[in-house]
């Protein structure tokens, strides 16, 4: 097996930068990817707590549930603008 010394007398300085551009240009497309992948759970969460408790979004829709009233079209009520 060939030790650091022996690839070293081969590397040029041309070498190192190109290869380091390439790992940064990779790590980038990564940390990206995870990104991404990070707000789409998120998202999903957030989405699934909505539908699961629509309250959340609609308090009025939360006020008639409590008083007991029949649940109507709540965007209906409010004025559009």
């Amino acid at each position: 097996m060939k030790s650091l010394e022996d690839y070293l007398k081969q590397m040029k300085t041309n070498d190192v930068v190109k290869a380091t551009q390439e790992a940064r240009m990779k790590n980038a497309a990564l940390l990206n990817d995870q990104g991404l992948a990070a707000i789409a759970i998120l998202f999903s969460d957030i989405l699934a707590e909505v539908i699961k408790s629509p309250e959340i979004l609609l308090p009025k829709l939360a006020q008639q549930r409590s008083e007991g009233k029949e649940i109507t079209n709540a965007s209906a009520e409010q004025p559009r603008s």
